[in-house]
């Protein structure tokens, strides 16, 4: 199958700074003790890191008001993202392994740029209920990782995405990154965000 297919109330906050230097993997950050975000209402921080060696990194967080073990039990299915991002116009799940085991793959047709793109993402890394990690298989990204990490706060959650992605040269390399990848991936995290805090209010999340 080629790449190209033919086929939260949540507002976001302020961005705040993270390791100036970009190397190495990021580091999930604690909650700024503050800020008390509302009931189900996300705190979002985010930030491109500098692009070293071809790389961008960007970092998102958000604060729930659900205990961790049920928000991680539900990234544990990736038919999940078919509710998380119902809303998302042209987003679909092709398919998946049932789970998040190292080894199993969830693939999906997402839009960029009003154009659909399959993308294809194997399953790295499971640190239950503290992590997991997926890295792209299929897809026009030289790399793109992502890794999920849950921080329990007392009844709240931390929910913090951290991607690390690189566009080949062909396809614009570190321009297109900084001028066209960034703002979607900012658009699409801040997106799944206000759906997430939604299910949470809605109780949609057992």
């Amino acid at each position: 199958m080629a790449w190209w297919s033919a086929t939260a109330s949540a507002s976001p906050g302020s961005p705040s700074p993270v390791s100036p230097s970009g190397r190495g993997p990021l580091r999930p950050g604690s909650a700024d003790p503050g800020a008390a975000p509302a009931a189900g209402h996300p705190v979002s921080r985010r930030e491109a890191l500098p692009l070293d060696s071809g790389a961008l990194r960007l970092r998102f967080e958000q604060t729930l008001e659900i205990p961790r073990d049920r928000l991680f039990r539900f990234h544990c299915d990736p038919g999940n993202l078919a509710l998380l991002l119902e809303r998302r116009r042209g987003f679909r799940v092709l398919r998946h392994a049932g789970g998040i085991e190292p080894g199993s793959e969830t693939w999906v047709i997402d839009e960029f740029c009003l154009l659909p793109v399959t993308l294809g993402f194997r399953h790295v890394a499971l640190d239950a209920p503290n992590s997991f990690e997926e890295h792209l298989v299929h897809g026009p990204f030289a790399r793109f990782a992502h890794r999920h990490v849950f921080v329990e706060s007392g009844a709240s959650t931390s929910v913090i995405d951290e991607l690390d992605v690189g566009l080949p040269w062909w396809l614009g390399g570190e321009l297109a990154q900084r001028w066209l990848v960034a703002g979607h991936l900012r658009a699409a995290f801040e997106f799944r965000q206000r759906e997430l805090a939604r299910l949470v209010r809605e109780g949609a999340i057992p």
